[in-house]
């Protein structure tokens, strides 16, 4: 059975955005906080397209991506999360996109986070739960997958065979497998705490690939990401821990 998409998109991002305001952490913070930021950005915020961000082709279903087009990703990855950390919604949103679709889940998490709140982007409440299911998978951080099982909980049950479909028809599309990205959970030296790092696998076919990464000053950070320790996350929204993933 389908259901009407303007009835259901309503409804569930109804629910996604009650439901998150008294959930505050350090990966999914106050919402009045975050909305003042927006605001206070706004007038300087800048709104590049897509196509602009990433100009290497993507690769063919099973083929190699080509070395500009994992360096391309990796920037927006990169430039994404700082924007995000400094409340630049808008120009964060288009970076941080280019990196959900491409698998990786912290972008992921923070991608379904804006369409919940509008934050930087319309609001869109089927958006929002398909990007927080995507990032929310074995191998990432035990908030997110908290934060997804929060959301779902509030979804009345009649739209949950729907939204299942909707989220199968994105993991075809924007899954860590389909991109060819691997994601595991690792702990930072000298700490407990745990990161989820997330690469394309095929990286290695490039031998130059980590120099080019370690001499580009706009990514500090390859593979690193959020961490399930409170310290390591540093600025309080999805996923704002560390440069990289």
């Amino acid at each position: 059975m389908r259901y009407g998409i303007r009835t259901l998109v309503v409804i569930v991002a109804l629910g996604l955005a009650w439901a998150s305001w008294s959930a505050e952490s350090e990966l999914f913070p106050n919402i009045r906080k975050a909305r003042k930021q927006a605001q206070e950005s706004a007038a300087s915020s800048v709104v590049v397209d897509e196509e602009m961000i990433v100009t290497a082709p993507k690769p063919k279903r099973g083929h190699v991506p080509q070395f500009e087009y994992l360096l391309e990703t990796y920037k927006a990855r990169s430039k994404g999360s700082l924007l995000y950390r400094q409340g630049k919604f808008a120009e964060a949103f288009p970076y941080l996109l280019v990196a959900a679709k491409r698998g990786f889940k912290l972008a992921q998490a923070r991608v379904g986070f804006l369409f919940q709140q509008g934050l930087g982007t319309e609001r869109d409440g089927e958006a929002a739960i398909a990007w927080l299911a995507l990032s929310s998978t074995p191998d990432t951080l035990p908030e997110i997958r908290n934060y997804f099982r929060q959301q779902w909980a509030k979804i009345p049950p009649e739209y949950l065979p729907y939204l299942e479909e909707v989220i199968e028809e994105y993991r075809e599309a924007f899954g860590d497998r389909e991109n060819r990205v691997v994601c595991d959970m690792s702990r930072k030296a000298g700490t407990h705490f745990e990161k989820l790092t997330c690469r394309f696998m095929d990286e290695s076919f490039y031998q130059d690939f980590s120099e080019a990464i370690n001499s580009d000053e706009a990514i500090p950070q390859i593979g690193g990401g959020g961490s399930s320790g409170s310290q390591s996350q540093g600025g309080g929204y999805p996923g704002s821990g560390g440069g990289g993933q």
